[in-house]
């Protein structure tokens, strides 16, 4: 019995390494496959590749099938990460513009636009920080709720039973609110 137990960890042991540390046949096979395979198994054998020369085959195999595009998005997030690592692809660079210049240039467009553009997109409403507070506090305990269920300290339907309840309190009062302002509009 005690050497199973040890021959079992060997050959797993050996089938981890392998994964590590794929063989060169195995990606010299992506030169001549007529299919294309699963992005998962793609995303493996970079993983297990372990030379320049080996993701370069990657590379080129999701390069030869064309699908190293946006569209594509598990080939395409492993060809941009293959080709920034040998260097065929440069990371897209940002222009750092400084806080200074972009102040300035708001205070033109006020003077320019007059005041009604600025209260439009900049005026804070005395009110604003407390609704943001009042969202910020309702989110923590949406989260805590789900951190709970998580950690199994509250029932499963207990935590439904109060989110279906919040929820369909939220519509009603938001459906009275509306009525109200309406009935102020027209009335």
């Amino acid at each position: 019995m005690e050497h199973e137990g040890v021959l079992h960890s060997i050959f797993q042991a050996y089938a981890e390494h392998r994964k590590k540390h794929r063989k060169m046949s195995e990606f010299e096979y992506l030169d001549h496959t007529p299919y294309l395979h699963s992005s998962d198994y793609l995303r493996e054998l970079y993983r297990g590749a372990d030379t320049k020369r080996k993701k370069q085959k990657l590379f080129d195999y999701i390069k030869r099938f064309e699908v190293g595009d946006k569209q594509y998005k598990g080939y395409y997030s492993l060809y941009e990460q293959i080709g920034k690592e040998l260097g065929h692809i440069e990371d897209e660079e940002y222009i750092s513009i400084p806080k200074s210049l972009i102040l300035d240039y708001v205070a033109e467009m006020i003077e320019d636009d007059g005041s009604e553009w600025y209260q439009r997109n900049f005026y804070k409403h005395p009110r604003g920080n407390k609704k943001m507070i009042e969202v910020i506090v309702g989110g923590l305990v949406l989260i805590g709720i789900a951190y709970a269920e998580n950690r199994g300290w509250v029932d499963k339907d207990s935590v439904s039973l109060v989110l279906n309840v919040g929820m369909q309190a939220g519509i009603c009062a938001s459906m009275f609110y509306l009525m109200h302002k309406l009935s102020v509009l027209f009335l």
